[in-house]
């Protein structure tokens, strides 16, 4: 066979395992579900602990699927830290550049190695001046106009009582030089909207603030926590999410969307209009 028709019968079963992945998408089924999710972090979890049998964990294909994964690694810290989840949007599973690189077998859910590089660049702050300047930026955002452009919908929408709590995703490192403005306003918004849901609610029915995202340092979660806001660790807090929540999540460099439309139906949900591909009505 001449290396020509190698490739076209290359290609020809990628473009059917894209179309496969299409069908089944299509058709409503699920990307991501709760237990999968959950499996995964907690084996993860027992490998990190070294506890881990055979380093094997399980991975499902969209197809519903279980294969056998060995967690391989070459770096020697690899059980503290570099470990996550990866998670694959519908976007990722039609593209041809991931069936060259991989086996071709759709996993929505996979294994991502990546080591952990501190933000050296970041000019040395104390916890409380870090904490300072997110307060200095959640005042600066309360008098701006586009607050009050929110608050106009806010104050028309009638908040169900069922309202247990406020959860942000992937909203950035707010310590960042490079994006650290973006980063503050966007957990602005999340504030605004937790006191809004808290407003109507007596002291104990107030809704929990929570955010989860991989890149927070120790610091920022320290200024989180100092703010009334509960850090959660990837995946718990698309595990916290449900009918009783309120989600946002404002340009994510992971598909948050795909998820939480697949794991949950939450109350409310905020995030930008950046186009993601919708499944037929």
């Amino acid at each position: 066979m001449s290396s020509y028709e190698s490739n076209e019968e290359d290609s020809e079963e990628v473009q059917a395992a894209i179309e496969h992945v299409r069908t089944l998408y299509e058709a409503g089924t699920p990307l991501f579900t709760k237990a999968a999710i959950k499996k995964l972090a907690e084996d993860l979890d027992a490998f990190r602990r070294g506890v881990l049998k055979d380093d094997k964990i399980v991975l499902r294909t969209l197809d519903g699927d279980d294969v056998d994964y060995i967690i391989v690694t070459c770096w020697e810290d690899v059980k503290e830290d570099i470990l996550h989840i990866e998670y694959r949007s519908f976007e990722r599973l039609t593209n041809k550049r991931l069936y060259q690189f991989h086996n071709r077998r759709f996993f929505p859910l996979h294994v991502l190695y990546c080591q952990k590089h501190e933000r050296e660049d970041c000019p040395a702050r104390t916890t409380e001046d870090a904490c300072r300047e997110l307060d200095n930026a959640k005042t600066e955002w309360e008098q701006s106009e586009h607050h009050a452009q929110l608050q106009r919908p806010l104050a028309s929408v009638k908040l169900p009582s069922s309202i247990k709590k406020v959860i942000g995703f992937a909203l950035g490192p707010f310590s960042d030089p490079y994006c650290e403005w973006r980063c503050r306003i966007q957990h602005s918004i999340l504030m605004t909207i937790h006191q809004w849901a808290s407003a109507s609610m007596d002291d104990k029915m107030k809704p929990q603030c929570y955010v989860q995202d991989p890149i927070y340092s120790d610091q920022e979660r320290k200024v989180l926590e100092t703010m009334g806001v509960t850090v959660l660790d990837d995946p718990w807090g698309f595990l916290e999410a449900d009918e009783s929540s309120i989600i946002i999540s404002i340009a994510p460099d992971v598909p948050v969307r795909q998820i939480i439309t697949d794991i949950s139906r939450p109350a409310i949900i905020i995030w930008d209009k950046k186009w993601v591909h919708e499944r037929p009505a």
